[in-house]
């Protein structure tokens, strides 16, 4: 007997088998979840983060045994904004547009020294007005707010309550609440990240494009002179038939006609170059690529003719439309074809011909290419022509190929470039016919 006490004596104390169970049924759970929020996480773009993130947040209240979380990001160097949240039925909502300095100044100051502000009753709470009436009207009866760390900087907090009575919150469980609140902080700061790389690229774009515009400028003031002239023409005839001794009316209301159609002439030009100086926040819409083509044509036609390029742009019957940019789109094919007129330019042979021409390609795709007979590609940047800053171009910044790559890349489409088998290059890019991509059939 004294043997089994002894043994008994040097064992460490478990809890009831029951007990034990329970806690391991826990801590699978807990683990279960953290396996799929990182899962999800790797997998989700960085676009569809906040819609991942209500519900990775229901599955954090479930497994934890909680009742609300929050998602609290940054917004300036003293605030936070709740910008996501999931609570059961029943619990109070959280209120729109609620900020840290509007629900508690001093939870606020401290996340932001990165210190965690926790109460396991409304007891515990400090007698700062701005929290208790907060609790009282949509705060829990025990809370912990855990601050979110990238690098070194809080860029966040996650806030996680109990409203069905007091609850502690022992160190175990704080410490799993910070691995699921690090999961969401580095999903945050991908979506932060993937912002600020789109905000930079739609700069560039945009940069490109009026530099672009800066090429056409003597083609586009040559396009605009001609109605301009015409305009000015049909005036001074008109002041003669009407000042004449025997007035001629219906002459005079013909070039009034004339000088109407040829004012929405200089009007349609004007409207074309104002969209291309527009931002990159276009809506996309149903792009009809004959309209298009013709639209492009419009605006290459005098620079064409300034550089004596035989310039043809057609588009196959029955071309299916295209959802997209159609500024973006447009700038493509630009950015293309005043490539293969300067490509031509280098060349100084007799053959100076560019076509631009839309065709499709099975059920779910066009193709657009831009064919010239200019120098072709220089064999030494055939394998890198989309990487940045490369180009054969003595003034070039290797830019232009880059950002078309980007846009036709964003439509769902693929873009690549080949050198003819006579002379020159071709460059083309595919792009899903409208609702291929949306649905997903678009080919990886």
């Amino acid at each position: 007997m004294s043997e089994t006490l002894s043994r008994r004596a040097g064992r460490k104390a478990h809890p009831p088998r029951q007990q034990r169970n329970v806690v391991d049924g826990s801590n699978e759970k807990f683990e279960a979840l953290l396996d799929n929020v990182s899962a999800e996480m790797a997998r989700v773009p960085a676009h569809e983060v906040d819609q991942q993130i209500e519900q990775w947040l229901r599955e954090i209240v479930l497994a934890l045994d909680i009742d609300r979380s929050t998602v609290w990001e940054r917004v300036s160097d003293i605030d936070f904004l709740a910008t996501r949240w999931w609570g059961r039925p029943g619990v109070a909502k959280m209120p729109e547009g609620a900020t840290g300095t509007r629900v508690s100044p001093w939870a606020t100051a401290k996340i932001l020294s990165g210190e965690p502000v926790m109460w396991s009753s409304a007891e515990e709470l400090p007698k700062e007005p701005e929290i208790r009436r907060f609790v009282e009207t949509y705060g829990p009866t025990a809370n912990v707010t855990l601050p979110l760390e990238i690098g070194g900087s809080v860029v966040g907090a996650m806030s996680f309550g109990k409203f069905r009575g007091p609850r502690e919150w022992p160190p175990s469980v704080v410490r799993r609440l910070r691995v699921v609140g690090q999961l969401i902080a580095g999903a945050l700061d991908r979506k932060r990240t993937d912002l600020r790389v789109s905000k930079l690229q739609d700069e560039v774009t945009l940069a490109a494009r009026r530099s672009m515009m800066g090429q056409l400028a003597a083609s586009i003031a040559h396009e605009l002179n001609q109605p301009l002239g015409a305009i000015l023409s049909n005036v001074n005839a008109a002041r003669r038939m009407l000042g004449a001794e025997r007035p001629n009316p219906q002459e005079a209301m013909a070039a009034l006609d004339d000088i109407a159609e040829d004012t929405k002439r200089a009007g349609e030009i004007i409207r074309r170059v104002r969209a291309l100086f527009k931002d990159n926040y276009s809506p996309r819409e149903m792009v009809e690529l004959d309209t298009l083509l013709a639209e492009i044509e419009g605006l290459l036609r005098s620079e064409a003719m300034l550089r004596k390029v035989s310039l043809r742009v057609e588009a196959a019957p029955s071309l299916p439309p295209v959802t997209g940019d159609r500024i973006q789109l447009q700038q493509c094919i630009l950015n293309l074809a005043l490539n293969a007129f300067e490509s031509i330019a280098a060349a100084e042979h007799e053959r100076r011909e560019v076509l631009v021409q839309a065709v499709q390609e099975g059920p779910e795709w066009v193709a657009i290419s831009v064919r010239d007979t200019g120098r072709g590609i220089d064999p030494s940047v055939q394998d890198k022509l989309f990487d940045p800053f490369v180009t054969s171009k003595p003034q070039g910044m290797g830019m232009g190929l880059v950002i078309t790559r980007s846009i036709v890349e964003n439509h769902g489409g693929k873009i690549f470039g080949k050198p003819n088998s006579d002379a020159g290059a071709t460059f083309t890019f595919t792009l899903p016919v409208n609702g291929a991509y949306q649905h997903g059939k678009a080919a990886e």
